[in-house]
């Protein structure tokens, strides 16, 4: 039994050490790497969702314009979208009488118009009675922005522009 291998750990102890892994040094680069691109891209979200909230307030607007239309034509009566420019919300009722929907603007928006006393009126059949723009303020990002609707006389339709 001279020929017998004795176990002793002098060998392992010798050889150079190869351990497989991430240094902390490499682990905190990777990291720096990724809060720079969440940095980047956060504020970027952030945009995207004030920017969301304003096209569904255009949109809305626009089915408000359809509504108020349907209304006129259906009940066979004169309704009115009343814009308050000291206050960001506007109106739509009956021609003098009672209250439909009243629809604020999202934070920040202002508007101006130049129709008449700020009315637009939409007569029996739906076409708006007197033609105007309506135009919307906002700001998105650092930049300020402008959003016109027109309304044709005698017709039914609404064309907005950026």
């Amino acid at each position: 039994m001279a020929n017998q291998r004795t176990c002793s750990l002098a060998h392992l102890s010798s050889a150079p050490s190869r351990q497989s892994g991430f240094t902390l040094v490499e682990c905190l680069i990777i990291l720096a790497i990724a809060a720079v691109m969440i940095m980047i891209v956060l504020p970027l979200y952030g945009n995207t969702a004030a920017n969301a909230e304003i096209e569904r307030f255009f949109d809305q607007f626009e089915e408000d314009f359809l509504y108020a239309q349907q209304l006129a034509i259906a009940e066979s009566r004169r309704v009115e979208i009343r814009f308050f420019t000291n206050v960001p919300q506007y109106l739509i009722r009956y021609y003098a009488g009672k209250n439909i929907v009243l629809r604020p603007l999202p934070q920040g928006m202002t508007l101006e118009t130049n129709l008449v006393n700020h009315t637009l009126t939409l007569n029996r059949r739906g076409h708006v009675s007197q033609g105007g723009k309506v135009f919307f303020y906002y700001e998105q990002g650092n930049k300020r922005h402008r959003k016109t609707f027109t309304f044709q006389i005698a017709s039914g339709r609404i064309q907005g522009s950026p």
